[in-house]
């Protein structure tokens, strides 16, 4: 699965891929709203990537990467507030 979604040897950060990634699936329709996204450890494990770099790319969606005060829009917080639930 990771390898599929994460170019490890580009300079681009894993973070970075990975919010692209999520994106990507809920722009398509994949994740649809309300949808739960797995928990942290969760995440983790089946990426095998660190905490700290799934983290940084649901709070980057979450509240967007450049101002940290703009919110994104309604649809995608319902899908990934569902991390938080878990833990």
């Amino acid at each position: 699965m990771s390898d599929k979604i994460f170019e490890r040897s580009a300079p681009v950060p894993l973070y970075h891929q990975l919010k692209e990634w999520i994106s990507s699936r809920i722009l398509s329709g994949e994740l649809a709203p309300g949808t739960r996204l797995p928990g942290e450890y969760e995440l983790c494990e089946k990426l095998g990537i660190s905490r700290g770099v799934v983290r940084q790319a649901l709070s980057e969606l979450r509240y967007g990467a450049d101002r940290p005060d703009r919110v994104v829009p309604p649809d995608v917080p319902s899908i990934l507030t569902a991390h938080e639930d878990k833990q």
